[in-house]
């Protein structure tokens, strides 16, 4: 069930006239147009400002309202709801609507002013400053892609791309971002992963060697059943995937950590103003996200390229929004599940850099300069 569907029915066992409704959650919305929904199981208002990003044009702000259903809120139904109000409201008005869904809303007692407050929990390593000399890191990353060939330098790119689009929507569409981080990985493994699939690699080879016995096939009978498996397409590119990943990641990766940044704002009655970054003092071992034992880790990497294929085939979404909080918790994790988005991204930035690395020849860039008059 959705949902939406699932808040119908909420709606509809509640014991109150619209008249005594009370409202409940509140996201910002940005439209073509100015929203104004008054009377309806929504409440959508107007707020008179404009916000411009640049690459898109200017967008007027509304504020949605939801019920207040009564009882202990809560905030990822109310977000995950959001979001698909956001698709229908779309849908309906055929025009671009944005609802910021991963936004809370914070006030302080007393005050008129609302104060909306980023609430994700995934990739927030990339909000942090940026350190180091730009130029120099800039120019090293220009000058190994001018030493690629044209037949590296295109997957490279594309996947490139790839994990570009991603930091621009991990806020915005969790699931999509990670749907991409899956993508520009399966592209670097379709150009540079040549080792075919084998059974020892197969990650259901026992479940299926079970079955073959429970049936009473002899040894040819199960080898040529194993064969037929591995030439299965989608099994053989679920397998490809997770074995060049594997691959790709050399000891040298478990060396860095994950440093997470949290915004910090002041509060007034009348305003709210964002005072910038803070960072946690401990940074996360890497281990803790992205599991050292390579039999886990091919467990956890098929996993998020069945978590990609689940999405993109039947809308089903596998992540776990505040896989974020187990994880540093200490919780338990269960080694058949997706890894988080920072762990893949992580992962994918790795082997990026990697295959840059491995396949650069020596190259200057171009005798230009562009300096300030």
């Amino acid at each position: 069930m959705t949902h939406i569907q699932e808040w119908f029915r909420r709606l509809n066992a509640l014991d109150e006239s619209a008249d005594d409704a009370t409202q409940g959650a509140a996201f910002r919305v940005l439209a073509t147009s100015a929203l104004d929904i008054d009377g309806s199981i929504i409440r959508v208002e107007p707020t008179g400002r404009v916000a411009e990003s640049f690459g898109s044009m200017p967008a007027q702000m509304s504020v949605l309202h939801l019920l207040d259903e009564g009882g202990p809120a809560n905030v990822r139904r109310s977000q995950a709801l959001a979001t698909q109000l956001g698709a229908v409201i779309t849908l309906a008005l055929g025009r671009r609507v944005r609802v910021a869904a991963d936004e809370i809303v914070a006030r302080m007692d007393g005050a008129d002013h609302v104060n909306f407050i980023p609430s994700g929990l995934n990739g927030r390593e990339l909000n942090g400053p940026i350190e180091g000399n730009q130029k120099r890191l800039v120019e090293t990353m220009l000058t190994r892609i001018a030493g690629l060939s044209d037949d590296d330098a295109t997957p490279i790119l594309a996947a490139s791309e790839l994990h570009y689009a991603a930091t621009q929507l991990f806020d915005v569409d969790l699931h999509t971002a990670f749907t991409l981080l899956v993508a520009g990985l399966e592209t670097l493994a379709g150009q540079f992963e040549a080792q075919p699939a084998t059974w020892d690699t197969f990650n259901d080879a026992a479940h299926w060697d079970t079955v073959f016995e429970r049936l009473g096939l002899d040894g040819a009978q199960a080898e040529a059943m194993r064969e037929e498996l591995l030439v299965d397409k989608h099994l053989r590119l679920r397998q490809r995937f997770a074995t060049y990943t594997l691959r790709m990641l050399t000891p040298g990766f478990w060396r860095h950590a994950v440093r997470d940044f949290t915004p910090s704002y002041t509060f007034a009655a009348a305003s709210s103003s964002f005072t910038g970054l803070r960072e946690v003092k401990t940074p996360t071992p890497m281990e803790v996200i992205v599991p050292r034992d390579p039999a886990v880790l091919r467990r956890r990497l098929l996993a998020c390229y069945d978590a990609r294929s689940t999405f993109v085939h039947a809308g089903t979404k596998a992540m776990d929004a505040d896989a974020p909080l187990l994880s540093r918790s200490g919780a338990p994790i269960r080694n058949n599940s997706p890894l988080e988005f920072t762990a893949l991204r992580r992962i994918r930035e790795w082997v990026l850099r990697q295959e840059i690395a491995q396949r650069s020849r020596p190259a200057v860039l171009p005798d230009c300069i562009l300096g300030r008059a």
